[in-house]
């Protein structure tokens, strides 16, 4: 699972994605794909390729639609690959990407 992946999850599911990072910060992709680490106030001494490997729990919010409450799910690592598998088929892009 790489960022891109997120980043796809994130805008066809219509959601915020959420995980934390070495030092206490996390990172947050928006329904939009944009990814940001809220508080951060210089450029980062961190790759967020590299944290988001390292990250073992994940956050996803739906954006809201009208009045209707959001429900925030937490997943572990595990179970955020497979929903991230099922809504972008990154894996299967993934093994199609090289030559045989």
């Amino acid at each position: 699972m790489t960022l891109n992946d997120v980043r796809k999850f994130a805008i066809r599911n219509r959601s915020k994605v959420g995980f934390p990072l070495a030092g206490g910060l996390s990172c947050v992709v928006d329904h939009q794909g944009v990814a940001g680490v809220p508080g951060l106030k210089e450029p980062p001494s961190f790759n967020l390729e590299v944290e988001l490997k390292t990250a073992a729990s994940f956050t996803v919010e739906p954006v809201p639609v009208g009045k209707e409450p959001v429900r925030v799910s937490h997943l572990d690592r595990v179970r955020m690959e497979a929903q991230v598998l099922a809504a972008t088929g990154a894996g299967a892009a993934a093994h199609d990407d090289h030559d045989e």
